[in-house]
């Protein structure tokens, strides 16, 4: 099929997983998983790596876990510690880095656009210190015609949020808000 992209989201079963929750799941223990990365990279694909799931060492909002992971801005130092090590670790196998999962959804992130775009800025400088040749994947948007979406996107730019991506990601969905969950919350919006 000429397949040969692969994002590291899905891998639920953290074979090649490089979610913070799997990456660092105590602090300051890094377990990387250079098994699955080298099985698709012997296969010929391409990485997409998502960097996302705050761990609960790495709250700062005190009622923030959800689906085991955090849904708000983490530990800003601690987030940059995991997005260096993690590029660098996989510098020359992962070139292109994803912030976040559908951050204008509930379902993935709880926090406002504003900031949505202190993760990204926080990522983009530490992966570029870790790897400069490095590209950054941002907003990770969809379906578009959602006015939260819409909103989230408008906020996140006035903030500055193109300026810390490589690629606008843009997750062609099917199925509306029930295949993503529910839109950004209204106090959110």
């Amino acid at each position: 099929l000429g397949i040969r992209w692969q994002r590291l989201h899905d891998l639920f079963d953290r074979d090649g997983s490089v979610r913070w929750i799997d990456v660092e799941p105590e602090e300051g223990t890094f377990v990387f998983q250079d098994a699955g990365i080298d099985r698709y990279r012997s296969h010929g694909f391409n990485l997409i790596g998502t960097l996302f799931t705050t761990p609960e060492w790495a709250l700062r909002h005190p009622d923030d876990v959800k689906q085991g992971w955090a849904n708000h801005l983490p530990d800003v130092e601690k987030w940059r510690r995991y997005v260096f090590e993690t590029v660098a670790h996989f510098k020359g196998r992962i070139s292109y880095w994803e912030v976040w999962n559908e951050p204008f959804s509930s379902s993935w992130w709880s926090d406002t656009p504003e900031n949505y775009f202190v993760l990204l800025k926080s990522a983009w400088e530490a992966a570029k210190e870790a790897d400069p040749d490095c590209r950054i994947v941002g907003g990770c948007l969809a379906p578009l015609d959602y006015a939260s979406t819409r909103s989230f996107m408008n906020r996140l730019f006035a903030s500055g949020g193109l300026d810390y991506m490589d690629v606008l990601s843009i997750h062609a969905n099917q199925g509306g808000a029930a295949a993503s969950g529910p839109a950004m919350s209204e106090e959110n919006m």
